[in-house]
C-alpha cells in the first residue's frame, strides 16, 4: 500500500513538475516575443524620431554655412557605405557637397561627447574608405554635428576638434560656433573609389 501511495505521489509530483515546466516555457516564449515587439516598437519610433530631428536640421542648413563662407551645392540624406560583403561600413545623416568640400552631418536629439568621437571616427572612415558613388578627388572633408540638445562638454569636444556644431535655438538651429571659426579639414587628396 505505502508503495502504491508514493508512486501515485510521485506520478503527481512529476505531473506537477512537468506542468511548471510547460507554463515556464510558455512563459518564455511569451516574454520573448514581447521583447521583440518592443523593440521593433522601439526602434520604430526612434527611426520617426530621428527622421523629426533631421527635419529640423536640414532645411536650413546651406545658409548656416553660407554665414562662414562656405557654398554648399547639394543635399543627400543617409548615405551609407557598404562593405564588399553587403554589410553597413558607415552611415552619414546629411552630405553636402560643392566642388571644393565635403561636409558630413551627424544628427542626433541629444549631442554627447560620444557621439563626437564616433564622429571623428566616421570622418576617418569616410577618409580612408570614400563612397564610390561621389566624386571624393581634391576635395577637403568639414565635419558637423547637430542635435536638438548638446551637453556642453560635447560642444566645447566637437568644437576643439574642430567640428562644425548646430544646436536648436527656440524655432531655429543655429551655428554654435564663433564666427569666424577656424574649421578642421580633413583632405581626401585624389582618393575616388
Amino acid at each position: 500500500m505505502e508503495t502504491i501511495v508514493v508512486d501515485s505521489l510521485q506520478q503527481k509530483i512529476n505531473s506537477i513538475a512537468d506542468l511548471i515546466q510547460l507554463q515556464s516555457k510558455q512563459f518564455d516564449e511569451r516574454l520573448e516575443k514581447e521583447r521583440k515587439e518592443y523593440l521593433h516598437r522601439l526602434k520604430k519610433l526612434e527611426g520617426n524620431w530621428t527622421t523629426f530631428t533631421e527635419s529640423l536640421i536640414k532645411p536650413g542648413i546651406i545658409e548656416l554655412f553660407l554665414g562662414y563662407g562656405i557654398k554648399l551645392h547639394n543635399i543627400y540624406s543617409n548615405v551609407i557605405f557598404y562593405t564588399e560583403n553587403n554589410e553597413p561600413f558607415y552611415e552619414i545623416d546629411l552630405l553636402l557637397t560643392n566642388n571644393q568640400y565635403i561636409v558630413l552631418v551627424e544628427i542626433k536629439t541629444k549631442l554627447s561627447s560620444h557621439d563626437i568621437q564616433e564622429h571623428l571616427q566616421r570622418i576617418e572612415k569616410v577618409q580612408n574608405y570614400p563612397h564610390r558613388d561621389f566624386n571624393w578627388k581634391n576635395k577637403s572633408i568639414i565635419g558637423c554635428v547637430a542635435g536638438i540638445t548638446a551637453d556642453d562638454s560635447a560642444v566645447k569636444f566637437a568644437i576643439r576638434s574642430g567640428l562644425f556644431v548646430l544646436v536648436q535655438k527656440g524655432h531655429l538651429v543655429e551655428v554654435v560656433n564663433d564666427n569666424p571659426f577656424k574649421f578642421k579639414t580633413w583632405e581626401m587628396g585624389d582618393k575616388n573609389d
